[in-house]
């Protein structure tokens, strides 16, 4: 909502700014009203993108690159047009048209590439496609990879690597990438889209009821409900006593003058437990985090 306050005051300027300015308006605006297509507010998101894309065909403007490699505003307008047509009834053909018409401005791009597939394949009812794509899709997975090393594009490229993975059959690689995702967003130590879990469990929710799939897309979904309650749980024991701190081992040597800097360097209190285990290495765990 803020996004929309904030950009909606700037789309009378005309200068380099102008084609992303439209482009990130629209896509706030139909993000905003997603559950209601039918709405004003999305058509006009849409009638954004549509003078963006006019805007992006004017030749004397300049393309401002994305961060993705090779990309330009171009397809990413394209991929959100695409997007957006998904939810309005009798527009999905035209939506799989904008995919790929962004997928051929960008093949390259493994993003545009596995939102294509999971429409195509969700649309078509039919898995067949991933047969005969099987070497572009396992660059793709290789690219996402080399994202994931080199710190970009996350969580994108653990979660579009899963989904691919997915499609190709490679099942220990797709759940594993989709772990590494999973952990990236519950480290609440990295901003990205507050909605990006539930996108991914609304790509594979489009397909998994597809005749004969494979049991992996559901094992995924169970992966993403565990995070869930794990997360829950963990909320809810941050609420309770104070926390501990347990040294084990050796902890029979410590004395009192030791346990007394302790807790003066200590910003808040917390519970000091001994704990003597005979024939184990002395361990110190400390707010859950055990350190050797």
């Amino acid at each position: 909502m803020r996004v929309v306050d904030i950009l909606k005051n700037y789309t009378g300027i005309d200068g380099a700014n102008r084609c992303e300015l439209l482009q990130e308006l629209g896509h706030a605006l139909c993000k905003l009203h997603r559950k209601k297509p039918e709405s004003p507010e999305y058509s006009l998101g849409l009638e954004y993108w549509k003078k963006r894309s006019l805007c992006a065909k004017n030749r004397q403007v300049l393309f401002v690159p994305h961060l993705r490699k090779r990309e330009s505003l171009h397809a990413r307008v394209l991929a959100r047009l695409a997007w957006a047509l998904e939810s309005i009834r009798g527009r999905k053909r035209e939506a799989g048209e904008y995919w790929r018409q962004a997928h051929e401005h960008e093949p390259d791009n493994p993003y545009f590439l596995a939102n294509m597939l999971g429409f195509e394949i969700a649309l078509e009812r039919n898995l067949g496609i991933v047969d005969v794509m099987r070497t572009t899709l396992q660059q793709a997975v290789k690219a996402c990879r080399n994202h994931a090393v080199d710190g970009i594009e996350l969580p994108f490229a653990y979660f579009t690597a899963g989904r691919l993975s997915l499609l190709l059959g490679k099942v220990p690689e797709a759940i594993g990438y989709y772990s590494r995702g999973i952990r990236y967003c519950s480290a609440a130590t990295h901003c990205f889209p507050a909605d990006v879990l539930e996108t991914e469990k609304d790509w594979i929710g489009r397909i998994i009821d597809i005749k004969a799939l494979p049991p992996v897309f559901q094992w995924v979904l169970d992966l993403f409900e565990l995070s869930a309650k794990a997360t829950d749980i963990s909320k809810e024991l941050s609420k309770g006593p104070p926390k501990a701190l347990i040294i084990a081992g050796g902890a029979k040597s410590m004395d009192a003058e030791g346990i007394k800097r302790i807790r003066r360097s200590s910003k808040q209190r917390f519970l000091l437990i001994r704990v003597l285990y005979w024939q184990a290495a002395p361990v110190w765990v400390y707010r859950g985090v055990s350190v050797m």
